[in-house]
């Protein structure tokens, strides 16, 4: 059976990592409301970022649709590193279709979804992952990222 490392496995072996620019090529908004939930987590908001073909820097990771599920979390978890997969986590064991999970302040999340509803692009997702031995495990948390929002106004 696999074993899906965490992060503080990962910095432990001090693993070298390899890039993966994901090409975005459109985004979700939405909401999922239920009264039966807890009170605290009766509205589930998400944002996700569709992505086309993308191939990380030394190949490793190849494919041709994808979806990045961008959740916001305490900055001060983020911070510290707080959990297993803090930072986000890269899922590739479909060779068609790759999910990616990022973490980010809430701050971010709100600037993220302004420039996307406002622009309809410009959004530019870097994502480092963990080279490891075993080959065969494709589920691995994610140990840096780059987000940017790029808008350009008309003069």
């Amino acid at each position: 059976m696999r074993k899906h490392p965490s992060l503080a496995e990962v910095l432990e072996s001090k693993s070298d990592y390899e890039w993966l620019t994901i090409n975005v090529s459109g985004f979700t908004v939405g909401d999922f409301v239920d009264s039966e939930n807890e009170k605290g987590s009766v509205s589930a908001p998400h944002l996700r970022l569709l992505s086309r073909y993308s191939e990380s820097d030394s190949g490793t990771i190849s494919y041709n649709n994808g979806v990045v599920e961008v959740s916001f979390i305490n900055n001060d978890d983020l911070q510290s590193l707080k959990g297993e997969k803090p930072i986000g986590s890269i899922n590739y064991y479909d060779p068609e279709y790759t999910g990616v999970s990022i973490n980010i302040n809430k701050v971010i999340y709100e600037h993220i979804v302004n420039c996307l509803v406002s622009s309809g692009s410009g959004v530019t997702l870097k994502v480092a992952f963990p080279l490891l031995e075993n080959s065969e495990i494709k589920c691995l948390p994610l140990m840096k990222y780059q987000i940017v929002c790029k808008r350009e106004n008309e003069i």
